[in-house]
């Protein structure tokens, strides 16, 4: 009887796995990570995005908040360009000037405004914080396609 539980343990230990086993395993492992991966890359382009449209809606509210808080005796305002999203002060922006502060678009982002009049800014009114124009920005990165859209209301607010 020992002879034959030898024998038996033998033929249990020397078994392993059989290649079916090893590549399905292995292809579970491949899909699993792939998966990760794709949620990393995504997390990460999301963030870039997500930062470069908060600095958009900074921009907007610094300078209505600057405007108001009479900085420099000047209103303040934003143009939302092809390439260029500019921080300027007066009430019309000198597109490329050295005194803006320019956001260059990255390539991944698109931009656009529907203000009224179909002007490409916005600026303040001192003392009151009235926008010179009303509308949407709308931000949208073409790898994601997340789209993120500011309002301009007649108060000033930003949203």
């Amino acid at each position: 009887m020992s002879h034959q539980l030898r024998r038996l343990h033998v033929k249990r230990c020397g078994r392993g796995f059989t290649l079916v086993e090893l590549l399905v395993v292995m292809a579970i492992m491949v899909i699993v990570t792939t998966l990760t991966v794709q949620g990393i890359l995504k997390y990460g382009l999301r963030q870039q995005y997500l930062q470069f449209a908060t600095g958009v809606q900074n921009a907007i509210t610094e300078a209505r908040s600057k405007t108001l808080a009479g900085i420099n005796d000047t209103t303040y305002g934003v143009y939302v360009g092809t390439s260029t999203i500019e921080y300027f002060s007066g009430t019309v922006p000198v597109v490329g000037s050295a005194a803006n502060t320019i956001i260059e678009i990255p390539s991944y982002i698109n931009a656009t405004s529907s203000l009224t009049g179909d002007i490409w800014y916005v600026s303040f009114a001192r003392l009151t914080g009235v926008p010179s124009v009303i509308g949407t920005i709308e931000i949208g990165d073409r790898r994601s396609e997340a789209v993120t859209t500011f309002t301009i209301y007649a108060s000033g607010l930003v949203q």
